[in-house]
């Protein structure tokens, strides 16, 4: 009984340093630029439309939506 409370109070606890990397939007505007830029994904660089989808999908993970002008 004892080690399932201590297990959930566990999982329940966020550790410092997951709240403090949250990233502003140009912060993740900027790294997905950059990974993008870098060609590690195939037909990104030919095609703007595969570039712009994978810009967006990207800034979705760092939990941001794409502004109407962004391009990549």
């Amino acid at each position: 009984m004892i080690a399932v409370a201590v297990g959930t109070a566990l999982l329940l606890v966020q550790p410092a340093s997951a709240q403090d990397k949250k990233l502003t939007y140009k912060q993740a505007y900027a790294q997905c630029k950059q990974e993008l830029d870098r060609g590690g994904v195939l037909g990104v660089n030919a095609d703007a439309k595969a570039r712009y989808t994978q810009g967006a999908g990207c800034m979705q993970k760092h939990g941001f939506r794409l502004k109407k002008k962004a391009t990549f």
